[in-house]
């Protein structure tokens, strides 16, 4: 979203400004969640500081849990946690991923421009609560590669609604 739309989200000039190599400011990615047309340059000035077109912020984790018996059921859940439990579910492309299948990342964008897949091992996980200026500990979670992901198929509950409904037969 930077180059494309940070001039019409946030005033600023992502070419004009690029950020540091080296600075240490986490920067959240933000996506345009609608847009109508291009901004007149009398709907910019009327802004004044304003963001000038909605953005969601897609780091931004959703509380709830994946078990659909449960009340708190939530299909577009990021994590859970309960007594000496957290469960977190994080798509590979917000971790910058290139190929999780392939353990590789993306490449330093500064060092190559444009986009080189880079094999790693690891990934280092840490957690903290809240603000904090302490030190977050981090372990190492090391990686494995696969040809053919695992997955496990359910049905949901629309689905019994809907053979009802069309006066379907058997799942199986």
């Amino acid at each position: 979203m930077r180059e494309n739309y940070l001039a019409s989200t946030s005033g600023e000039d992502p070419f004009a400004d690029p950020p540091a190599a080296d600075s240490s400011l986490f920067v959240p990615i933000g996506m345009v969640t609608e847009r109508t047309g291009v901004l007149t340059e009398e709907e910019a000035a009327q802004a004044e500081g304003a963001p000038l077109l909605p953005v969601y912020e897609t780091g931004r984790l959703r509380q709830g849990t994946l078990d659909p018996a449960d009340a708190a059921y939530d299909s577009l859940a990021d994590f859970c946690y309960g007594d000496g439990l957290v469960e977190v579910r994080l798509p590979w492309q917000l971790l910058n991923f290139y190929s999780p299948a392939g353990a590789q990342v993306h490449a330093d964008y500064y060092q190559h421009y444009g986009v080189e897949p880079l094999r790693i091992e690891s990934i280092y996980l840490g957690v903290g609560l809240g603000e904090t200026a302490e030190e977050i500990s981090m372990s190492a979670y090391k990686l494995e590669t696969w040809q053919q992901p695992t997955y496990r198929e359910r049905l949901k509950a629309a689905y019994w609604m809907l053979q009802e409904s069309w006066g379907g037969g058997d799942a199986d």
